[in-house]
């Protein structure tokens, strides 16, 4: 693997959800890594904050990490920015045999890579500019995430990628662009677009089975660009989900050169919400639960066609 394709691999994959706009690649000797944003947090409030009022409105849709398997001597000690990412991610489909070469230069802070270039056996040329490590240092300040215990963790299949897609567009039809997870007593996990508290005619529809049960608290998380990420299953090895009941979505995105977290902070207003009206009583117990589980039985099935 070449340093400008592992530079492709990270623009591919963090490119896919379009809230991030600039991904910041460091390379040192244990590896490349890389993180993004979407920029909606300052240094009062970090992303695993959770209080009310504007302090939330500063919190991150997503943050993003990015590992790559092999180093790259081409990158060690040096931080560079990925600023037009559909631009760079796309150059990979447009000519796979063309042959792509970092360009440095020497500046006073030593060899620097400045640019990609591409050059194909039909004759063509195009390059892409990489910004600067003090330009991207200026934009992107993503803090170190402390590893959570994710309770359920699954690998959706393409069906329930095509039903999410599908109950992602109906639920934008009333403006709802948010989701939540649920598990019942048998270890089936659903999500549900459904903002009231459970009765009889919750509608959802299951993406896992058979999983070890959990109770997940019912965090939201941004339906669309939960369903970006999904789409990589088309290219990557594997596409794992997990959620926390500390209000964290995470997926895990392995490739062909590397290793890749979205990380997706929930939004509480839910439960909030479930408390405060008082509508909806937490079961304790298997049998409640497996109680609870009938009382949400309108499944979603939906017409693929």
């Amino acid at each position: 693997m070449e340093a400008a394709d592992a530079l492709i691999d990270i623009a591919h994959n963090f490119g896919a959800v379009s809230a991030i706009e600039l991904v910041k690649v460091v390379g040192t000797s244990q590896g490349i890594s890389a993180v993004a944003t979407d920029g909606r947090f300052d240094d009062a409030a970090t992303f695993m904050a959770r209080h009310f009022g504007d302090v939330l409105e500063l919190l991150p849709t997503v943050v993003c990490y990015g590992r790559m398997f092999k180093t790259q001597a081409e990158l060690v000690g040096c931080t560079v920015g990925l600023g037009r990412l559909p631009v760079l991610g796309k150059f990979d489909a447009f000519d796979k045999d063309s042959i792509r070469t970092l360009v440095h230069e020497f500046r006073s802070s030593g060899r620097v890579p400045t640019e990609i270039k591409f050059a194909s056996e039909s004759g063509a040329n195009c390059h892409y500019r990489l910004m600067s490590g003090d330009s991207v240092n200026d934009f992107v300040n993503v803090p170190i995430f402390r590893g959570r215990l994710f309770e359920a963790s699954f690998s959706p299949d393409d069906l329930a990628v095509k039903i999410f897609r599908k109950m992602t567009a109906e639920a934008a039809k009333s403006n709802i662009d948010e989701f939540w997870p649920a598990m019942n007593a048998r270890g089936n996990v659903y999500f549900s677009f459904d903002q009231k508290p459970p009765s009889n005619d919750t509608v959802r529809f299951q993406v896992a089975s058979k999983i070890p049960y959990v109770r997940l608290t019912p965090y939201t998380y941004p339906a669309g660009s939960v369903l970006e990420v999904l789409g990589l299953s088309c290219t990557a090895k594997s596409v794992t989900m997990g959620f926390s009941n500390r209000g964290v979505l995470k997926i895990d995105v392995v490739s062909a050169f590397g290793e890749y977290q979205f990380i997706f902070p929930g939004n509480r207003k839910l439960i909030y919400m479930w408390d405060q009206t008082d509508l909806y009583s937490l079961p304790t117990g298997i049998d409640a639960l497996i109680r609870e589980d009938k009382t949400m039985h309108c499944d979603w099935e939906p017409d693929l066609d």
